[in-house]
């Protein structure tokens, strides 16, 4: 299965939000007013403008289910907006090597207070509607008011395939990131090892836990952090006709530091 990071795709982001997310952003804060604290989640999911994206939302898709994880789709591109949109582009050879062992820097930070991070297309995948495998195109992240990160999946972002598919991560306090660096997660098995049929041929990974999803963050937040030379400006790409769509949006890359690294690791 061929991986891709050659460029920036078109994000969920782009997607769902085709202005950009201005009307979403101008309505929710004029509905909040001055006193209301925009990280707080529960009054953020019953705003009036939250309620017409929903509703936009279900028009596409028939499974209530989808409500929730869609409301906090909203929350996330919300604050990835007002983060001035965000967009990070982990390379495959960066990504491989922190599956395998954490960053010597064990101090993760955020490099804004929301954005989303994009993993190498088909690299990552995970159960989605009814425990069918699912792509992972990447994370969205936000960090609210009392310290809590929220982190967003988003994934099924397919050529043949309109729509997308979001599932939230349980919110966890940032301050303990440190802590998800070296944690073993999965009781039985590998972190990350793949639960896609032949998917160890060409070497792919999984998230079966939200934990493995706050380890990888975690990791590469960490190398992005205390990383010299970790990040570099993407150059925006012309998808070629057998290519995945190009994103719009300015992003920047997460690259490995060392030539040989690169090497051993692609």
């Amino acid at each position: 299965m061929a991986l891709h990071d050659a460029y920036a795709r078109l994000t969920p982001f782009e997607l769902a939000f085709p202005d950009g997310g201005e009307r979403l952003v101008s309505s929710v804060e004029e509905q909040l007013g001055e006193e209301a604290d925009p990280g707080d989640v529960r009054t953020f999911l019953t705003l009036p403008a939250v309620g017409s994206f929903l509703d936009e939302m279900r028009a596409q898709d028939t499974g209530s289910e989808a409500i929730h994880p869609f409301g906090m789709f909203a929350y996330h591109a919300f604050h990835f907006v007002r983060a001035g949109r965000p967009v990070l582009l982990a390379e495959e050879s960066v990504v491989r090597r922190l599956v395998r062992t954490a960053p010597d820097v064990s101090d993760p930070r955020l490099p804004a207070e929301a954005g989303y991070l994009q993993l190498p297309q088909h690299l990552f995948w995970t159960p989605g509607p009814e425990n069918v495998p699912e792509s992972v195109d990447g994370l969205f992240w936000t960090r609210s008011s009392d310290g809590l990160l929220h982190l967003l999946l988003a994934m099924g972002m397919r050529r043949e395939r309109p729509g997308l598919v979001v599932a939230p991560v349980p919110d966890v306090p940032w301050a303990d990131a440190g802590l998800w660096l070296e944690a073993c997660i999965r009781p039985d098995g590998e972190d990350f090892a793949t639960t896609l049929p032949g998917g160890e041929l060409d070497e792919l990974c999984s998230f079966e836990t939200a934990g493995e999803v706050l380890k990888l963050t975690a990791r590469l937040m960490a190398y992005l952090h205390g990383t010299p030379g970790a990040v570099a400006d993407g150059v925006p790409g012309e998808a070629p006709p057998e290519g995945p769509p190009a994103s719009k949006m300015p992003y920047r890359r997460i690259v490995p530091t060392d030539a040989k690294e690169s090497e051993n690791d692609g």
